[in-house]
């Protein structure tokens, strides 16, 4: 459908019939997410045959995703709830620009698998270790940076190097550079993910989750919501920082341009018109949403849905950071809560000029008009007397 009214002009009664048939479709897709047990079963097998897949499309998953790391075959387990959601559908339904949308759709899905691999990899690491959770703290840095890196490096290594007689020097090229970005990558971005300890500790140790001072029991439904959303915005925020790593590196890369990214996006014009509403993007982010998101006590997360990547918000007190922040973003939080205090007065302001617009109308001007038409309504009655 989307395919046959773009660029159309249609008239009203046609948008009007194919919205309509979108909506039953999402729904009939909704309806059948719901009365299917075994989608996850069904994904892993397909997975698992990826490489039948390969001879036949260029839509390919990755060869090594195994799918029994995945800890149970049913939607109640988070890792195989992401993994159905992730092949159901990554458009990006939110009003933002992220990343990851120069990928095609079926990249964009190999992308989080990897990251959801290696994920499900550490866990079941830290599992078999049994760290003491002092320990496990120190190392959360680390472990995520590692994560970061791993998953760049086994999704990029598949299109950087592909087709092309490479050395064995030249090929250590990618993971160098993978290595020397990692550091700043996570201090500037990765470290700041919402919630990152609280999920690690929760899945490692079966703590509760303790969000906006209130209390999530372990394996709890309400417990499971929330681990679904903070879990799901952060692979999908590593694969963001996964693709700003590429799109600052390996933008002019043939391999990647051709296998990657959107076929209106490959070409050198596109890919730069992209970067550059990206930076907008990143900075409307910067410098308005996460200051009123921080002055709100809020966090807004991105979560998997089977319409695709949508945008919600969790609540949770976010003092420390009000207090640190400088600069335009401290400006921002100070023009809202000028607004705010504004609001107040301007709203008593219309209400006062509401009632003196109405006492006017009604009492002065509608009067006035009263009398003058009941004196043209008794010349008239005059004239017909006489």
């Amino acid at each position: 459908i989307e395919d046959y009214i773009q660029g159309r002009k249609l008239s009203l009664g046609d948008v009007l019939y194919w919205q309509g048939r979108k909506r039953e479709l999402k729904l009939a897709k909704w309806l059948i997410s719901q009365f299917t047990p075994n989608y996850a079963e069904i994904i892993s097998n397909l997975t698992l045959k990826s490489e039948t897949l390969d001879n036949s499309s260029n839509n390919n998953f990755p060869d090594n995703f195994n799918s029994q790391i995945i800890l149970s075959n049913n939607l109640n387990n988070i890792y195989d709830l992401t993994l159905a959601k992730i092949k159901g559908s990554v458009k990006n339904s939110t009003n933002n620009l992220y990343s990851i949308d120069i990928l095609k759709n079926a990249k964009k899905q190999e992308l989080l698998i990897v990251i959801l691999q290696e994920w499900i990899t550490t866990i079941k690491n830290l599992d078999s270790i049994d760290l003491e959770e002092n320990k496990l703290s120190e190392q959360i840095d680390i472990l995520l940076k590692d994560l970061w890196q791993n998953s760049t490096i086994k999704f990029l290594s598949r299109y950087y190097i592909i087709n092309s007689n490479i050395d064995q020097e030249t090929s250590y090229d990618l993971v160098e550079l993978v290595l020397e970005n990692g550091n700043s990558l996570f201090s500037e971005t990765l470290s700041k993910l919402p919630f990152l300890e609280d999920i690690i500790f929760y899945q490692v140790y079966q703590q509760d989750l303790v969000i906006d001072n209130q209390v999530y029991k372990h394996d709890s439904q309400s417990a499971k919501d929330i681990e679904e959303i903070i879990f799901q915005n952060i692979i999908i925020n590593i694969a963001n920082y996964v693709m700003d790593f590429t799109l600052n590196k390996f933008a002019d890369n043939l391999n990647i341009k051709h296998n990657l990214f959107n076929l209106d996006l490959k070409s050198s014009r596109k890919v730069a018109m992209f970067r550059n509403d990206l930076v907008w993007a990143y900075r409307q982010e910067k410098y308005w949403r996460n200051p009123r998101n921080i002055f709100e006590d809020q966090f807004e997360m991105l979560k998997l849905t089977y319409q695709g990547i949508e945008t919600c918000k969790i609540s949770h007190p976010r003092d420390e950071e009000l207090n640190t922040i400088k600069g335009i973003p401290l400006w921002v939080t100070i023009l809202i809560e000028f607004r705010d205090s504004l609001s107040k007065g301007i709203k008593s302001l219309e209400d006062t000029l509401g009632k003196v617009l109405v006492y006017l109308l009604t009492e002065v001007i509608g009067k006035g008009i009263g009398l003058i038409g009941k004196g043209i309504l008794q010349g008239i009655g005059n004239r017909i007397r006489n």
